[in-house]
C-alpha cells in the first residue's frame, strides 16, 4: 500500500521530465541507512538522455526536492545512480491515520 502510494505521488511530479512509457518501480535498498525505498529510473534513461545513471538521478533528486509536495514527505538522495528515498515522519503519520 505505500509503495503503490509513493509511486504515484512521485509519477505525478515526474511525468513532465520522464518519458511517455517509462514506468517507476521501487525497490528496497540493500542496506537501511541508504533510505527506505530506490528508485532505479536512472538506470532505464541512461540510453534515452545519454548521461550516466549517477548523474541522471543526481538530477531527478533534485527535481524531486524541489517540488515542495513530495519534499514535504520524503527525502531523496542519489548515491550511484540509484535515487534513495527516505520517509518523514509526517508522512508515514497521514498514512497511517
Amino acid at each position: 500500500m505505500i509503495k503503490k502510494h509513493i509511486v504515484t505521488r512521485l509519477s505525478k511530479q515526474l511525468n513532465e521530465v520522464l518519458p511517455e512509457g517509462v514506468a517507476l518501480h521501487l525497490e528496497k535498498p540493500k542496506h537501511h541507512e541508504h533510505g527506505d525505498y530506490a528508485l532505479i529510473i536512472a538506470f532505464q534513461l541512461a540510453s534515452v538522455f545519454r548521461k550516466s545513471p549517477k548523474i541522471i538521478a543526481e538530477e531527478l533528486s533534485v527535481s524531486c526536492s524541489s517540488h515542495s509536495e513530495l519534499n514535504e514527505d520524503f527525502e531523496f538522495f542519489p548515491i550511484n545512480g540509484f535515487i534513495n528515498i527516505k520517509l518523514k515522519d509526517c508522512f508515514l503519520k497521514k498514512i497511517i491515520l
